[in-house]
């Protein structure tokens, strides 16, 4: 998906970085949702690109847990997505 200036749109990165954060966030056995994601795109996207996402999770409270994800090309940094997330009582079986 290209927009205009034959960048790839934006939420296309986003869109991987969300993904990346739901698994390590569902990761420690309690089923979560998302209360609040911000993403900086920081350089763009050519056609053929090919994108890692990382989650790194910051701090895993009772109830809230706090997430980076970085998006690199090739090891450079292309997007910073951050979310937080509400841990519900369900457990994944």
């Amino acid at each position: 998906m290209l927009n205009s200036m034959q960048k790839a749109h934006g939420g296309i990165v986003y869109s991987l970085a969300d993904t990346a954060f739901g698994f390590a966030a569902n990761s420690y056995g309690k089923f979560t949702v998302s209360i609040e994601t911000s993403i900086n795109h920081i350089e763009a996207i050519e056609e053929g690109d090919y994108l890692i996402a990382e989650s790194v999770i910051e701090s895993v409270k009772n109830k809230l847990g706090f997430h980076i994800i970085k998006v690199e090309r090739d090891g450079e940094l292309v997007a910073l997505f951050k979310g937080i997330v509400y841990r519900t009582s369900k457990t994944w079986r």
